[in-house]
């Protein structure tokens, strides 16, 4: 796995500058959901989408999740306002794609989108560059509460998921 796809809401620049950074060490290439231009800019390069053309958010979304083969997605308290997150982690699984929720610090567990509770299939773990790491590249689900504690089952199969609004 080598394309990955990073999406956040006001998450902590540091903590996602961090982990882009070795990630970008390891070989992995990088994409900035987040940054609408960073995915637009390479659909352009690319020849996906004409430089000129008015283009819809979902479909460069769309296009840009078909290149990566993972999706992260850092989850903050206002990860639930963040429709394009949401509707990104929604593609995602619908093209098959993996997906990894990071929880960052101050979190609750009303704070995870509901799109994460139930297709994060990498799993969902507190923000810690090890872990990540750990979870992208070995074949096993890791599953955490906020408090950073293991959790034996996937968090929509525990509790209802509050929607994304």
């Amino acid at each position: 796995m080598k394309n990955v796809l990073i999406s956040f809401s006001k998450a902590s620049g540091s903590e996602v500058l961090s982990l882009k950074k070795l990630l970008s060490e390891k070989g992995y290439i990088l994409r900035d959901a987040s940054s609408k231009t960073d995915c637009l800019d390479y659909l352009i390069e690319q020849g996906k989408i004409a430089k000129d053309s008015q283009y819809d958010l979902e479909e460069v979304f769309r296009l840009c999740t078909e290149w990566a083969e993972l999706l992260i997605v850092f989850i903050d308290k206002d990860s639930n306002e963040n429709e394009d997150m949401c509707n990104m982690v929604e593609i995602a699984h619908r093209g098959s794609k993996d997906i990894l929720g990071v929880m960052l610090s101050d979190i609750d567990e009303d704070d995870i989108p509901e799109s994460l509770k139930k297709y994060a299939n990498k799993g969902l773990i507190k923000s810690d560059d090890e872990q990540i790491i750990d979870a992208i590249e070995k074949e096993v689900e890791v599953w955490q509460e906020v408090s950073g504690q293991a959790r034996t089952t996937p968090l929509g199969k525990i509790s209802k998921p509050k929607s994304c609004k």
